[in-house]
């Protein structure tokens, strides 16, 4: 069975990243399927952790992974090294005397332990003075008792995680309530503020990347605009001269950088770094997910039936959080930049083909499957390319956030 696999960020109130769920399905013939029994079974988990590698899809952070009774009680967690995994036991475990060894063997071997979608019951004390976090669903539970949950298990130590975080005024309401850990993508929504001026800096290098991404690339236009943001231009030559790439002479200038890494990858450095400055001031997944984002739409041109539309198709998936970097109606940041009319339909909700491959990217995402699996069967796109195209994304992006 192909295996299929998207995370799910986890921030801190400051929106600071602190780990991912991962989300894990598997791929048989008639569209992605949950393994057996509908629980995230742990063959599925232990196998797709070591075929997709825990570094690539996290970067270091920790692995948030379901486990179900049966995997907890095989003790198949133990396979997976503890300072990089949370255990996060699913709301189908039952708190049985074995359960309780189970999360206690568990805790003995440094592995930190999350009860996922948790139901108050005195049935549960013995695991929760085991837990290290207790993740209560914002979209199913009634006000009162998110607020008394998070008083009664945070006077504990217990970290309390708010999961189904979708808006920021459920962020700014959990955070009242003092719940420390946020699940959902809340931070990826715009907070549209009408009196937000925009700073000439955000207006520069959104510029820069407009004219990165025309067909016809003007060099002396875009050397002209760098010398307006000297220090974008610093750091691109930078990690150009970098011992990484191991070039034997030194780039000193755009058209040099050009003629040695070619274009395409001009476009995709420059562009990702002038987003990364733009993104300054917001939350350091959603710069990540910006750049894999160009990416991954990008590896999805000619499966798609665009494949003269790559550049066009990468600064879609780079553009789609302008609206969240700006505070601003995506129409009025498109308004100050030029880009193709297909790009700028799709960015703006009109349906076309541009539009459908973001919505398969975003959809792999979030790990919405059966959204996945429903514009992957109109674009006619190969199922089994979507895990190997979403982790290269993702390598990509981290190589150009650290850069």
């Amino acid at each position: 069975m192909q295996r299929f696999i998207a995370r799910q960020p986890i921030l801190d109130a400051k929106q600071n990243l602190c780990g991912y769920e991962l989300l894990f399905r598997g791929k048989a013939e008639g569209g992605f399927v949950a393994p057996a029994d509908g629980e995230a079974s742990a063959t599925v988990i232990i196998e797709s952790s070591f075929l997709f590698d825990l570094h690539s899809l996290c970067g270091g952070y920790p692995a948030f992974i379901n486990l179900s009774q049966n995997s907890l009680l095989l003790e198949h967690a133990l396979l997976l090294p503890s300072e990089r995994i949370v255990v996060e036991l699913l709301e189908t475990v039952k708190p049985l005397p074995e359960v309780v060894a189970a999360c206690r063997k568990l805790k003995q071997a440094g592995y930190r332990l999350a009860l996922d979608d948790f139901e108050d019951s005195p049935a549960w004390e013995p695991v929760l003075k085991l837990a290290d976090i207790v993740k209560i669903d914002f979209l199913s539970t009634s006000d009162s008792q998110k607020k008394a949950l998070a008083k009664r298990f945070g006077a504990r130590g217990i970290n309390m995680l708010a999961e189904k975080v979708e808006r920021i005024e459920d962020f700014n309401e959990a955070k009242r309530m003092g719940y420390r850990l946020f699940q959902g993508y809340f931070f990826a929504r715009p907070q549209i503020i009408s009196t937000r001026d925009v700073s000439a800096t955000k207006r520069q290098n959104l510029r820069i990347i407009a004219v990165l991404g025309r067909r016809e690339l003007n060099f002396a236009e875009v050397e002209r605009m760098l010398k307006t943001e000297p220090s974008l231009c610093y750091k691109f030559l930078r990690y150009l001269n970098s011992p990484l790439l191991g070039f034997r002479s030194e780039i000193t200038s755009i058209r040099h950088a050009v003629a040695l890494i070619g274009e395409n990858d001009f476009r995709r450095w420059l562009s990702a770094m002038a987003i990364v400055a733009l993104g300054e001031d917001k939350p350091e997944e959603l710069t990540l997910i910006s750049i894999s984002r160009g990416l991954f739409c990008e590896s999805l041109a000619s499966q798609a039936g665009l494949a003269a539309r790559g550049t066009d198709l990468f600064f879609l998936g780079l553009l789609s959080v302008m609206d969240v970097l700006f505070g601003r109606p995506m129409a009025a940041v498109l308004d100050e930049i030029h880009v193709a009319p297909d790009v700028r339909d799709a960015l703006t909700g009109k349906e076309n083909r541009f539009k459908l491959v973001l919505e398969c990217v975003t959809a792999y995402e979030r790990g919405d499957w059966p959204a996945c699996a429903a514009v992957v069967t109109k674009l006619r796109l190969s199922e089994n390319s979507l895990p190997g195209l979403y982790l290269r994304s993702l390598d990509w992006a981290r190589q150009a956030f650290s850069a």
